[in-house]
């Protein structure tokens, strides 16, 4: 999906949990959207799930029943009817299995403007269980994202344009694990708008003005 390979992995871990069906939703809709861009990390999933693909192979082949095929058009047409990711617009950068992720939630998530800032944000799924969110966010060109602290875990997956932060550079494809207690101001590169899906635990907490009308609003 890019021409240059990202340098931002998840860890190895997060590879093998997904190849074992161990990760939550959040998570498997952003190392799923790694995988599009990253060739080097396909690879090293697709040995991970090689011996239960083999195993697979090996079973006795039962025939679909007759009506199958139009079963699953039908269901297509459905979701193309019922696209609950419609209302973001068109040109969300979402790769097809991250979509087809969220999809299978069907909520119809909507952008919301951050207090402030001209960044945007839609909220894709919650996780009670996980304690998890997983938004969607653009900022412009060469503006940054309100400072503010994790109070658990963020992943980001940048999906256009890039940013920096005291991490380092991240541009299409570059995967972001931030521990609980970090605290950044991410700055856009100038020039396109930066396009992000990010999976946050127990929230984040801004800092200044923002994090002012965050707590008087959460009262």
């Amino acid at each position: 999906m890019t021409s240059t390979a990202p340098r931002h992995h998840p860890p190895e871990d997060f590879l093998l949990a997904h190849a074992a069906g161990q990760l939550d939703a959040g998570r498997r809709v952003m190392i799923e959207g790694h995988l599009a861009f990253c060739p080097s990390c396909r690879e090293s999933f697709a040995q991970l799930i090689a011996p239960g693909r083999r195993w697979l192979e090996e079973q006795a082949v039962v025939a679909p029943k007759p009506s199958l095929w139009e079963e699953i058009e039908a269901r297509l047409d459905r979701q193309a009817e019922e696209d609950p990711l419609a209302g973001l617009g068109a040109e969300l950068p979402l790769p097809v299995a991250a979509r087809l992720e969220i999809e299978a939630g069907g909520r119809a998530p909507r952008w919301r403007p951050l207090p402030l800032s001209p960044a945007r944000f839609a909220v894709l799924s919650t996780d009670h269980r996980a304690e998890a969110a997983l938004v969607i966010a653009r900022i412009p060109g060469g503006r940054r994202f309100p400072r503010h602290l994790h109070l658990g875990w963020e992943d980001v997956l940048v999906l256009r344009g890039a940013f920096r932060d005291p991490a380092g550079h991240f541009q299409p494809g570059d995967y972001q694990l931030n521990a609980p207690g970090t605290e950044h101001e991410p700055q856009v590169d100038a020039g396109d708008q930066c396009w992000i899906v990010a999976r946050y635990e127990k929230g984040i907490r801004f800092r200044g003005l923002r994090g002012l009308i965050q707590r008087l609003t959460a009262r």
